[in-house]
């Protein structure tokens, strides 16, 4: 390749939907949050309300913070909130190597 040429990217392979239009990651998280819910809905009775959807509001707390993990996005990378979490652990626990430099800086 010459100077003024470049390598075009190929374009992102396209998101496999498997159950529902959800991916695996997606289908995963959304699981993960229903089994959380009803675990918290064995356990933690209704709340003393007359209604029965606000009486029942907060079983619903496991399912949006997972749901958050399934569908949010970095706004500044467009990765999702998993993958931004794996790579920040992996960077906080990686060895690091620090170059001493003798001279000025």
């Amino acid at each position: 390749m010459s100077f003024n040429q470049y390598h075009p990217l190929p374009p992102d392979p396209p998101k496999e939907k498997y159950v529902l239009g959800l991916s695996l990651p997606e289908l995963f998280w959304t699981l993960l949050g229903i089994v959380f819910s009803y675990k918290l809905m064995k356990t933690i009775p209704p709340l003393p309300i007359d209604n029965f959807v606000f009486s029942r509001i907060h079983f619903l707390i496991p399912l949006l913070i997972t749901s958050i993990f399934a569908f949010g996005k970095h706004p500044k990378t467009g990765l999702s909130i998993t993958v931004e979490l794996i790579n920040l652990v992996k960077f906080r626990f990686q060895d690091k190597v620090l170059l001493y430099k003798r001279g000025k800086y």
